[in-house]
């Protein structure tokens, strides 16, 4: 017979390896919960760390301590007042984010201060046309002082436009702005275009649903400046989930061979997890866990999300594991080799390790229960008010067959829930997942 839970408090010590190698030792407090049966965590405090290369432990920067009334009525307070516009506003943007220095470095003086000249009455008038530039910079400086006439800004895109080498350049200096390894996310969106010499702009696909061509616009921002590194413009008609592989050969002609891309789960597919082993750069990739191979995991670790173990150490709601795998891509040949006997075209299997980083957190859970069943009953309440089945969207009519038992006695219409298979759906909310080759641990993925 096993013992009875004390409901006693429990205090121990936890070493927590960060991602730049510190070592943060935490005291944890912990207590059984019997009904759930794993141990909740009640606090956290950081005691010290110890950092990388080191095995002395030092202390952390303790809190500001918190002033009592009479402290903070004797404190002295300096303040100045000074009043700033919008221009200067933007002058500082450009200054701080290091844009303007990329451009000045980068080409002559009068080229880049006619660029950032357009860049901040865009910015400032969101977007307005350009022939509007003419009148307005009067009442607003601009670093061009000569003046921006229709002239000046069409002779101007006729040379940057042909000058590739300008563009690569700015963004490898962008790049070079990073401090540490780069990560970037990479993302992606459509807008809608009048023009009729935009060779990307293409019919597909459009957000706004106004009927124009679109061009899609990819931007590699840092996670470490929070700022774009590079940009590029692609037909508006391409799924996002092949526009990665554009994206991946302007990162090799900018150097950027040592980079580690985070895109979300529009970008993700085998085709383009094989292209990035292929051009060797580390990735973080959102993926949907109801994938066939995801779900089976899931399925598999259900008991495991339960313990402290799998707790993440900034956010105790949520639970992590990660599951490391040997997975098959496959290689297409862009070219005839006479020597290996391969033809342009074929296929050839290659297997690469990934880990799979798994995750359940209890609030995405309970807000995507609520989601469903609401989501269920309006369903129920449309077709027992009449609505013809049939006349329902794909998507509606699937969660009928799947969720739904609709009886018809005469007129009435009497809807039951498949309460097994409504059960079954459930049963995976509140997970998430991640793949990546390179990140080991899924919290130092998750962060």
């Amino acid at each position: 017979m096993s013992a009875k839970a004390s409901g006693e408090i429990k205090t121990r010590i936890v070493h927590n390896t960060q991602k730049n190698g510190d070592i943060y030792i935490l005291e944890r407090k912990t207590i059984y919960d019997v009904d759930k049966k794993w141990n909740k965590v009640l606090g956290t405090k950081l005691l010290s760390k110890i950092p990388k290369g080191s095995k002395i432990p030092v202390q952390t920067r303790p809190k500001k301590p918190h002033l009592d009334k009479e402290a903070k009525s004797n404190k002295e307070i300096t303040a100045c007042h000074d009043h700033v516009g919008m221009m200067e506003l933007i002058d500082h943007i450009g200054s701080v984010s290091g844009i303007d220095d990329g451009l000045y470095s980068n080409t002559d003086l009068g080229t880049a201060q006619k660029i950032i000249s357009i860049a901040r009455y865009l910015l400032a008038t969101k977007g307005q046309s350009l022939p509007g530039i003419l009148t307005w910079q009067f009442n607003h400086l601009l670093p061009y002082e000569d003046g921006m006439t229709e002239d000046v800004y069409h002779n101007l895109f006729s040379q940057v436009g042909r000058d590739e080498s300008l563009q690569q350049s700015f963004f490898a200096n962008r790049y070079a702005s990073i401090k540490n390894r780069a990560i970037l996310a990479y993302d992606s969106t459509t807008i809608s275009t009048y023009s009729e010499n935009q060779i990307e702009a293409r019919y597909g696909f459009n957000k706004d649903k106004d009927g124009l061509k679109t061009i899609k616009l990819l931007t590699l921002y840092s996670i470490e400046t929070r700022q774009p590194v590079a940009f590029t413009k692609q037909p508006g008609n391409i799924p996002d989930v092949i526009t990665i592989e554009n994206a991946l050969r302007q990162l090799s002609a900018l150097g950027l061979g040592d980079a580690e891309i985070v895109t979300d789960n529009g970008y993700f597919s085998e085709h383009n997890l094989a292209e990035l082993f292929l051009a060797h750069f580390d990735f973080i990739t959102l993926v949907k866990s109801s994938l066939k191979w995801v779900k089976a995991e899931i399925d598999s670790h259900l008991d495991d999300f339960g313990s402290v173990t799998s707790a993440c150490p900034f956010d105790a709601g949520t639970h992590g594991l990660t599951i490391q795998l040997m997975r098959n891509f496959v290689k297409v040949s862009k070219y005839d080799n006479k020597k290996l006997g391969v033809q342009k075209g074929d296929e050839e299997i290659f297997q690469r390790r990934v880990y799979l980083h798994l995750y359940y957190n209890s609030v995405k859970k309970a807000e995507e229960d609520v989601y469903f069943d609401n989501d269920m009953i309006e369903l129920r309440r449309n077709i027992e008010a009449g609505i013809n089945i049939d006349d329902l969207p794909k998507n509606a009519l699937k969660k009928v067959v799947k969720y739904l038992h609709v009886k018809r006695r005469g007129d009435d219409i009497h809807v039951y829930f498949n309460e097994d298979a409504c059960k079954e759906a459930k049963r995976h909310h509140g997970f998430f997942a991640l793949v990546s080759n390179h990140e080991k641990n899924p919290f130092d993925c998750l962060c």
